[in-house]
């Protein structure tokens, strides 16, 4: 096993922490990743739904997210020609079997080839498959409206936590909207904003 110092390390931690003694002593290495590009919302949601942790370093962490494609980073690594260093540390991720995700959104390219022959589009495909083929993941997170108009009547805490596991922090309130007393401690404790309707005159 190539990682075995960490896994004792990480098993070490875990009996620690049952038996209460010395909380987080190691860093838990196996849910960080290293992330090329902007922090959008799509990103977040990814952290979130795969429960991972941005890394500072590409040593340090288990794998990779691409927020960012550009068409010469997609075609370099599928020719296993990396021309900047962050393109070498992605490659080096795929050849040590780290898992590497591109969130759809990141495709920059993919407005280019709307209007582009067949032919380029074919060659552009034929990328994406051989980066499939060396591991990569190309991923769709589906990003929800912050805004939420609802028809209940009234609101409870469970109602309120399946929004907000959507992405929803804005609530539009309508008039007569009753909303339970745990329902307004957990509005509190998330911070969540409310609208609420004006009155018609």
């Amino acid at each position: 096993m190539d990682n075995i110092e960490e896994l004792v390390k990480l098993v070490t931690q875990k009996v620690l922490e049952k038996l209460g003694e010395v909380p987080e002593i190691f860093d838990d290495l196996a849910k960080q990743i290293k992330v090329y590009g902007k922090k959008t919302e799509e990103l977040a949601l990814f952290l979130k739904e795969y429960d991972y942790v941005e890394g500072a370093s590409i040593e340090a962490s288990s794998g990779v997210v691409l927020t960012e494609l550009t068409l010469e980073r997609l075609i370099g690594i599928s020719n296993m020609l990396p021309t900047t260093d962050e393109d070498r540390e992605i490659l080096d991720a795929l050849l040590n079997k780290k898992p590497v995700f591109v969130l759809n959104g990141a495709k920059e390219y993919a407005t280019l080839l709307q209007d582009s022959p067949y032919g380029m589009k074919a060659h552009v495909k034929s990328c994406e498959e051989q980066w499939v083929r060396f591991g990569a993941q190309f991923i769709t997170i589906e990003t929800k409206s912050t805004k939420t108009k609802t028809t209940s009547k009234a609101w409870t805490m469970e109602y309120l936590q399946k929004e907000v596991a959507k992405g929803v922090t804005v609530f539009e309130v309508e008039k007569g909207t009753i909303i339970t007393p745990l329902a307004k401690d957990y509005i509190r404790e998330q911070q969540l904003q409310l609208n609420y309707a004006r009155k018609e005159e």
